[in-house]
């Protein structure tokens, strides 16, 4: 469970964004800027999962996440987070009636994916000629 000061602005990121070596998989997250900033603090979650729990939300102001699910469940008992920021393309995996009903802010990164979609095209391109 993390701890922090009530000045803290605490971020949590999902374990999907990490490799099998838990090395992240997007190399220019933008980390060093939140560690940057004395009054923000993030950590990974503890576990990766295909569906977040309440549980493993509910200590944070804010969550930096790609693939894993958000349902109505997921958001049951959480009060303090504020907002969700999802890395990738598209939000089907996310309940956003949910969200608005829970007080989350929900939005995209933009241009996060940018470079592994551009490669992966480029990779099945060459692999169909």
């Amino acid at each position: 469970m993390p701890s922090q000061s009530s000045s803290e602005f605490l971020i949590g990121l999902t374990r999907d964004l990490l490799n099998e070596q838990d090395e992240l998989e997007i190399k220019d997250l933008g980390l060093s800027l939140l560690e940057a900033s004395p009054r923000v603090r993030h950590e990974f979650l503890a576990e990766r999962v295909a569906v977040i729990r309440p549980q493993e939300i509910r200590d944070y102001d804010g969550i930096i996440t790609s693939w894993p699910s958000y349902e109505r469940e997921s958001f049951a008992g959480v009060e303090r987070l504020l907002g969700i920021a999802l890395l990738g393309v598209g939000y089907d995996h996310v309940d956003v009636e949910a969200c608005t009903d829970s007080d989350v802010a929900l939005f995209n990164a933009a241009g996060a994916v940018n470079r592994p979609v551009a490669e992966a095209i480029l990779t099945f391109m060459l692999s169909l000629s």
